[in-house]
């Protein structure tokens, strides 16, 4: 059993998140958005426990970017300034996140 160790409060922001949603088709934003956040975290091939914990504050991300996209008539430029101060703040992932098993 190999144990994991990743802090909570890593340096992600709403931005990062958004830029993958943007670049990403209807269908597999939370999926993508997870995949961002693995990676942010360094974990480039993580245990599917770890991509379970993190769809939900994936999909509740994608739904803040959805409705401040929406809000802003879904123009790129528009949901840029509106939305600059959320844009750049720090996020923290679940602590859930922060320690967790694996058998690898």
């Amino acid at each position: 059993m190999k144990t994991y160790l990743v802090e909570s409060c890593v340096d992600i922001s709403p931005g990062d998140l958004f830029a993958t949603w943007i670049s990403t088709k209807k269908g597999d934003k939370i999926v993508a958005v997870a995949e961002k956040c693995c990676l942010i975290l360094g974990l480039t091939d993580p245990p599917e426990n770890i991509q379970d914990e993190l769809t939900l504050p994936s999909k509740f991300y994608c739904l803040k970017i959805k409705s401040r996209w929406d809000k802003s008539a879904r123009k790129q430029s528009t949901f840029l300034t509106t939305n600059k101060a959320w844009l750049g703040k720090q996020i923290s992932l679940p602590d859930i996140v922060k320690s967790f098993n694996s058998n690898i």
